[in-house]
């Protein structure tokens, strides 16, 4: 009777995937215009005759302002402007009256 060879052991992986570090509690949710777009976009829903448009604070305050603009109305000669967002680093957003 011949013997049989234990299972080879399975191989060990040098570097063993690790989960991304978590974000401290403090750190901004909105870093960038694109992100603060996104969360308006969302207030909107799919809207083809939109366009946004999103910088700094224009009181220099963090976060980002963004413009909502109707592309039909700006091409009759208006600013196109329906309505301007404070969005704030947290995430947290509202209209700039």
């Amino acid at each position: 009777m011949a013997a049989t060879a234990p299972p080879a052991p399975a191989p060990i992986d040098p570097q063993p995937a690790r989960p991304a570090p978590s974000a401290p509690a403090d750190s901004p949710t909105v870093s960038t215009p694109e992100q603060a777009i996104e969360l308006i976009r969302a207030e909107y829903g799919s809207n083809s005759d939109l366009q946004y448009l999103a910088g700094p604070d224009p009181l220099g305050d963090p976060g980002f302002e963004v413009i909502v603009q109707s592309i039909s109305l700006s091409a009759g000669g208006g600013s196109g402007t329906i309505e301007v967002w404070q969005v704030h680093p947290d995430g947290t957003y509202s209209r700039d009256n």
